[in-house]
């Protein structure tokens, strides 16, 4: 089988404990804080388009709520 694979970057989106909405994409020192949870899954496929790359969506207390690929 030949050809290359892209690394999958994961891509994460949780509320933090003031309620502000915050995106964070794996290997980036930063996070973006977003208005809320629609703006942030919106910024995720921004970001996720030529990429294979997986959503991550976490409560304020850590909990996964789900993933899907993007």
């Amino acid at each position: 089988m030949s050809g290359s694979r892209l690394a999958r970057v994961r891509i994460f989106i949780y509320s933090d404990i003031e309620g502000g909405v915050r995106l964070h994409v794996e290997g980036e020192k930063t996070t973006r804080e977003c208005g809320d949870m629609l703006e942030a899954i919106d910024a995720a496929r921004e970001v996720a388009k030529g990429k294979d790359a997986v959503l991550v969506v976490y409560d304020a207390f850590g909990k996964v709520i789900f993933t899907q690929p993007l």
